[in-house]
C-alpha cells in the first residue's frame, strides 16, 4: 500500500454508534459519490447509520480522503490496520451501572492513556470535522509534538507515523 493509502478499523459494541459515525464520516469526507447517495435516498434510507450498512450489505467497502490520505475502513475481521477507533457510547450500560449503583450525582470518566481523545458526536457531525460548539471546555490534544481539534486532525496525524 502507499504511503498515502491508509487503512481505518472502527471497533466498539453494537450499538455504540460505530455504523452512524461511519456513514456520517463517508458523506463528510466525501466517500458516497452523488449517484450512490442517490440510490441510497430512493430507497428511503436516511440516516447515517442506514446508509452504512446499506453500503457493507452490498459488499462495498467504505473509502473517503482527507486532504493527505486515502483511507479505507475496513471491517471487524481486519487483522492489522493503520488506525483504530474505538466507539464507546456516553450511555453505556457500564456507564449507568456505575452512576447509579454508587449513588453519583456527577460521573466523571477517565480514559487512561490512550491518546488522542476526542469529544465526538457521530448523529450531528460534532468534532468530525470542526470543533464542536458543545464542548467549549474542550481545548484539543497533543501527541508527539503535534495536536488538533477534530477526529479528522487524528486521522491525518495517526497516519503520518
Amino acid at each position: 500500500m502507499g504511503s498515502r493509502e491508509k487503512t481505518l478499523l472502527v471497533v466498539g459494541r453494537a450499538g455504540a454508534g460505530k455504523a452512524t459515525l461511519t456513514g456520517y464520516m463517508l458523506f463528510k469526507y466525501g466517500g458516497i459519490d452523488m449517484l450512490t447517495m442517490q440510490r441510497i435516498q430512493k430507497e428511503g434510507i436516511r440516516t447515517y447509520e442506514q446508509a452504512a450498512k446499506n453500503l457493507k450489505s452490498l459488499n462495498v467497502t467504505p473509502e473517503f480522503d482527507t486532504p493527505k490520505h486515502h483511507v479505507k475502513i475496513w471491517n471487524a475481521g481486519a487483522i492489522s490496520a493503520d488506525c483504530t477507533i474505538l466507539v464507546l457510547p456516553g450511555n453505556s450500560p457500564e456507564v449507568v451501572t456505575t452512576q447509579l449503583s454508587g449513588g453519583a450525582k456527577n460521573l466523571i470518566v477517565v480514559i487512561n492513556k490512550i491518546v488522542p481523545t476526542i469529544p465526538v458526536s457521530a448523529l450531528n457531525g460534532d468534532g468530525l470535522v470542526d470543533k464542536s460548539s458543545k464542548c467549549p471546555w474542550y481545548t484539543g490534544w497533543k501527541k508527539n509534538g503535534q495536536g488538533g481539534l477534530t477526529l479528522l486532525d487524528a486521522l491525518e496525524i495517526s497516519f503520518q507515523n
